[in-house]
């Protein structure tokens, strides 16, 4: 199990101590790019439901040829008369020939709230593309509002330096972890504001039941 020894503020700390200067915090300016992978953060999701069968079983057809969307459960829920509308957490699939270079998943993951993308997350080759996604994200959404190097251990003791960074706009945040509990992968998640804060918060709430949980 991967150790990591990491400052003892957040990201999100941090860069509220840094955003405030003369008692005023700093005005956010909107994102450079606000639709990554051709994708409208806060916009209205236009993707289509990925091509799928009710028949003998209900089923996603492999191989998509065109970018869509899928149900988690990986079974379609709509009808032939009634198709089912994206609404929560969602896979966004695209054809082989068009995989996004910062992720090696064969899907994002996106969240739909009332037909609006919320937010979009995919994984990255962990501690080896730390350079190679910094870039990337930094060629779409400019210099990080703040980021941190940190030490990352294998389950022999062995050291590795990765990054965390963190952009934050008045219409979107960019959350990059570096390493995210394993070497080979990390985490980047785009959001609208509002879902940045409820996954920030959901994500406290889950790490103080598991720690009651300990007690009992």
């Amino acid at each position: 199990m991967i150790m990591k020894r990491l400052q003892s503020l957040s990201l999100s700390s941090l860069l509220l101590l840094c955003c405030i200067c003369n008692g005023q915090a700093a005005k956010k300016t909107p994102a450079p790019n606000s639709k990554p992978f051709g994708l409208q953060i806060g916009g209205e999701f236009k993707l289509p439901e990925c091509l799928h069968r009710f028949v003998p079983t209900p089923a996603y057809a492999p191989g998509q040829t065109q970018w869509c969307w899928e149900e988690t459960s990986f079974t379609p829920k709509g009808s032939e008369s009634e198709p089912s509308q994206p609404q929560g957490e969602i896979l966004i699939r695209f054809p082989a020939s068009e995989t996004p270079t910062l992720t090696i998943s064969p899907a994002l993951t996106g969240k739909v709230e009332h037909g609006k993308l919320q937010s979009i997350t995919f994984i990255t080759n962990g501690v080896r593309a730390v350079g190679d996604t910094m870039e990337g994200l930094s060629s779409l959404f400019g210099k990080p509002t703040h980021e941190e190097p940190v030490t990352v251990e294998n389950n022999v003791g062995n050291e590795f330096q990765s990054k965390n960074a963190f952009w934050e706009f008045s219409d979107l945040v960019v959350d990059y972890r570096g390493v995210d509990g394993d070497l080979s992968r990390g985490t980047v998640w785009i959001e609208t504001p509002l879902a940045h804060a409820e996954r920030i918060k959901a994500g406290k709430k889950a790490a103080e039941e598991a720690k009651e949980k300990k007690t009992k």
